[in-house]
């Protein structure tokens, strides 16, 4: 159980496969435009029949030929198409993965004012494909979106405002490693068995920051975390054969006023161990 868990981990830190998450979910709005009022483009018959052939093999995952058809339109200015070519070559379907590409074909759009390729647009900048992150830029891009009714960019928009500051309004994430360094932590359980050993209530771990995603290990029990920031909340995942028997535990920690110490709780994923795991940055 715990070689598994330790393998998924092991994924969840290269960053192909956390790319690979978030291109999953990057296209899930796209069809909502499709007919949405403010898109102003040429929707002749011509047009449209070809545009829906390949959304059709789209959708049957005939990739090649849905970027061919696309491509087509795309050249000629239509700009549902150029949105649609741009995912295809951040997703790296039917087409080599190209960043540079994808935001060629969907700026014009986005500045034309189209939702969708403004909502793709603060994609872009929120996760770095091709450009430096930058939330701001990203939060920009988001609100105009927003500001047209378009419900994922909302979903987004709010998600990361949510991420960059805490329930008083501090913006955690201005310096992208505010939580990486090293840290000891005292943990306490309701189960004195759980530990099989004493000194693994109390363990050294690092952890490694990278905009809202966080990443930890120890090194004694070999251990590894990841989690994301919410706010001023840490959401974890953490495995460890040693000090877990091989089952994972999850958890949440708050950051504190000074942003050296992390307070929190942690449970089995069945619920029947639980108990307190506070985090005291090594200075």
């Amino acid at each position: 159980m715990y070689h598994i868990k330790a393998l998924v981990f092991s994924f969840l830190k290269h960053s192909a496969f956390t790319t690979a998450i978030v291109m999953t979910t990057i296209g899930a709005n796209l069809h909502a435009a499709d007919s949405s009022a403010v898109l102003k483009d040429d929707w002749n018959q011509t047009n449209y029949s070809t545009y829906m052939k390949a959304r059709s093999a789209y959708e049957k995952g005939d990739f090649e030929t849905a970027a061919r058809l696309w491509g087509k339109l795309a050249e000629n200015g239509f700009a549902r198409a150029q949105i649609r070519l741009a995912v295809l070559y951040l997703k790296g379907e039917g087409v080599s993965r190209d960043y540079a590409k994808a935001i060629q074909w969907n700026q014009p759009p986005a500045e034309e004012g189209y939702p969708a390729a403004q909502n793709l647009m603060g994609v872009i900048f929120e996760y770095g494909f091709g450009v430096e992150k930058n939330h701001s830029e990203a939060i920009r891009w988001y609100t105009l979106a927003a500001d047209q009714g378009y419900a994922k960019a909302k979903e987004n928009l709010a998600s990361l405002i949510a991420a960059r500051s805490d329930s008083k309004g501090r913006d955690l994430l201005s310096a992208s490693s505010i939580l990486t360094g090293t840290y000891v932590s005292e943990i306490t359980t309701n189960n004195s068995y759980f530990f099989p050993h004493p000194r693994h209530r109390r363990l050294e771990i690092t952890l490694e920051q990278s905009g809202s995603q966080i990443s930890g290990s120890t090194s004694s029990p070999e251990s590894q975390l990841v989690g994301t920031l919410m706010g001023d909340t840490v959401k974890f995942n953490f495995w460890s054969a040693a000090v877990t028997k091989g089952y994972a535990i999850a958890g949440e920690w708050k950051i504190a006023e000074d942003g050296k110490t992390l307070n929190g709780s942690w449970q089995t994923s069945t619920g029947g161990s639980h108990g307190k795991w506070n985090l005291t940055r090594v200075e």
